[in-house]
């Protein structure tokens, strides 16, 4: 089976890289890269307590979502009594 080519970044040709001890080599100009493995695909993420429970992202949003409700009545509650004092002043 024939290696592919790949392109090296500094002789600028496409070669088929020798693969050594963790390592790739140009042969034809002996540029080096290291070859790492790939993540665990298995992996978990780093908080999965809340990564996929929809109930605690439902609570989230609903909390949200009743604190911004909150704040505009309060805001129109202010504007009213604001506009009322301004009316009634007299």
């Amino acid at each position: 089976m024939q290696t592919p080519l790949q392109f090296c970044p500094r002789c600028k040709k496409d070669v088929a890289f020798v693969a050594a001890a963790g390592a790739r080599t140009c042969p034809e100009c002996g540029f080096q890269y290291a070859v790492s493995e790939p993540p665990n695909p298995g992996s978990f993420p780093d908080r999965p307590d809340r990564a996929g429970n929809p109930w605690l992202q439902f609570l989230t949003i609903a909390g949200i979502v009743v604190l911004a409700l909150l704040g505009a009545g309060a805001l129109l509650l202010g504007i009213l009594f604001v506009g009322c004092a301004l009316a009634f002043r007299g």
